[in-house]
């Protein structure tokens, strides 16, 4: 059997409630794939803010970005997507103009002369990632919808509460079932 699944840089994932929802973290998640080769998958959760500032985690940057949630792995460390490319070196282009990257040499400037906002960087704690045939079975196992629609210009004014939501109902009415699911199918 070939596997139809296909799976890049730039696609978004939507937890189903009837899927890896054991997981906390990833219960009613929207994550965009920054990375997929033969070594892995990598993505951050987008609509997961965490009750912290950058400045909470690094006192010596002052600044009040919040940091959002980015997944189980390497929860040690700060990650961030942004769209200022000619502002931040060394970053990984992923879709048309959202890049990500973990250098922060020069971040603390930028960010002390004000030449980013909240609608050009977000910051993750942590990451999400996946063996390369491990995402592709979670997908088949209905955990993990697959989507391309998530409009990257607004990814940073999207409100994280409705992210998720929206995402979901933009895919048409067989998952309408899903948006008005308790999450926590117990008390359905």
């Amino acid at each position: 059997m070939i596997n139809s699944i296909s799976i890049q840089r730039g696609d978004q994932l939507l937890s189903l409630p009837s899927g890896n929802n054991e997981d906390i973290i990833f219960s009613r998640s929207v994550i965009l794939l920054t990375e997929h080769n033969v070594d892995g998958t990598v993505g951050f959760i987008l609509n997961k803010p965490l009750d912290l500032t950058l400045s909470d985690l690094i006192p010596t940057i002052e600044s009040s970005f919040t940091i959002y949630e980015g997944g189980p792995v390497q929860k040690n460390r700060i990650f961030y997507i942004h769209s200022r490319p000619e502002l931040i070196s060394d970053s990984i282009h992923i879709i048309d103009d959202l890049y990500w990257g973990v250098d922060f040499e020069d971040l603390p400037n930028i960010l002390a002369k004000g030449l980013l906002d909240k609608n050009d960087i977000r910051f993750f704690l942590g990451y999400s990632g996946w063996d390369y045939d491990q995402l592709k079975n979670e997908i088949e196992d209905k955990f993990w919808i697959t989507t391309n629609n998530l409009e990257t210009t607004t990814i940073f004014s999207q409100s994280p509460k409705e992210l998720w939501r929206n995402s979901l109902a933009k895919l048409g009415k067989q998952y309408s079932l899903w948006l008005n699911a308790p999450e926590n199918p117990n008390f359905n």
